[in-house]
């Protein structure tokens, strides 16, 4: 099934980082000075903990919010925030949970990666860490998985100005299967017979079968080529990530920008970048993400960029220039 091969690169992720940060701080506390330029957890009401990286904005200017996509970690996207931050923005990156150092300080306490990591938590925590930070007109950039979290951030934020733009770099819009679904003859027959919810039930342990595969394949012939086996500790680092990697999948399927309701503020500029060559974000769908958008919420027509789904951790530059240029922050 090629739609599920398409979907499963993106849960390709890299190894959990060894720099241990420092701990102990609220979401109030993250621009203190001894917290800033270094990676530190943050706690949140939910009881969640997550890794942040933190650069306090020059005097006069703005923060911007960046998300990570799917197996990927803070430093994923450093190309943007250095050139945000050599302008003088400031920048909040971090390790979302179910990856990077989150992850590994979860697993300290606990045995099991959870069966779903609900992209509700990422929202609603980030959605904290805005609110009682006091931060005003953020910007928040997404990538992939990123994109879709920065979506339902803006959404929790519908009734205020304070989130002043998003800019979405091939940002999740559907589950990848459930997109090829919506026009694929035998699919539309068989979820008129037995609905979503029938197809998922019998899909979705396949797809956890077929993840799980390709995950782990990856890691082995990455991390360990030359290696008849792998040490005990590593092969239990390597399961937790194919885990860690399902669960958070399986936790944002239910959300279907493409179809639901948008429900962004006005005041919310939109930003779109679409890969030439994605083969796991279909321009067809972000252009058909982009018809949805009002007039005076789109920043600019979608913006083509050459390169794969991963551009933007190798294009910062050129991206750092466009998202200035669509909104011109202070």
């Amino acid at each position: 099934m090629k739609f599920l091969n398409r979907l499963l690169i993106l849960f390709i992720f890299t190894a959990l980082p060894a720099i241990t940060p420092t701990y102990g701080q609220s979401c109030a506390e993250v621009f203190q000075a001894e917290f800033a330029n270094k990676e530190s957890f943050v706690h949140f009401s939910s009881g969640r903990e997550m890794n942040l990286l933190v650069e306090p904005a020059k005097p006069d200017k703005e923060t911007f919010l960046i998300i990570h996509g799917l197996g990927m970690d803070l430093h994923s996207l450093d190309g943007i925030a250095q050139g945000l931050q050599a302008k003088g923005f400031g920048t909040i990156q971090m390790d979302l949970h179910g990856h990077g150092k989150t992850l590994t300080k979860y697993m300290e306490h606990s045995r099991l990666v959870p069966d779903k990591i609900p992209y509700e938590n990422q929202v609603e925590d980030l959605a904290e860490l805005i609110r009682e930070s006091n931060l005003k007109n953020v910007h928040i950039i997404g990538h992939s998985y990123g994109g879709g979290i920065a979506i339902a951030l803006a959404k929790k934020f519908s009734n205020t100005s304070v989130i002043k733009s998003i800019h979405l770099m091939a940002p999740y819009l559907q589950a990848l299967d459930r997109y090829y679904q919506s026009f694929n003859p035998a699919f539309v027959y068989w979820k008129w017979m037995v609905g979503q919810k029938g197809i998922d039930f019998t899909l979705d342990p396949l797809t956890k079968a077929n993840m799980e595969t390709i995950l782990t394949r990856f890691y082995k012939d990455r991390d360990y080529p030359n290696n008849a086996s792998i040490p005990l500790d590593k092969l239990k680092q390597l399961n937790i990530q194919v885990e860690a990697a399902i669960a958070v999948t399986m936790g944002i399927r239910e959300f279907n920008p493409l179809k639901s309701d948008l429900d962004i503020s006005r005041s919310t500029s939109i930003q779109l970048f679409a890969a030439e060559n994605d083969q796991l974000v279909p321009r067809a769908m972000i252009n058909q993400f982009a018809n949805k958008l009002k007039a005076d919420q789109r920043s600019d027509e979608v913006i083509a960029v050459p390169g794969d789904h991963f551009f933007p951790l190798k294009a910062g530059a050129e991206l750092v220039r466009r998202i200035l240029l669509s909104e011109k922050p202070h």
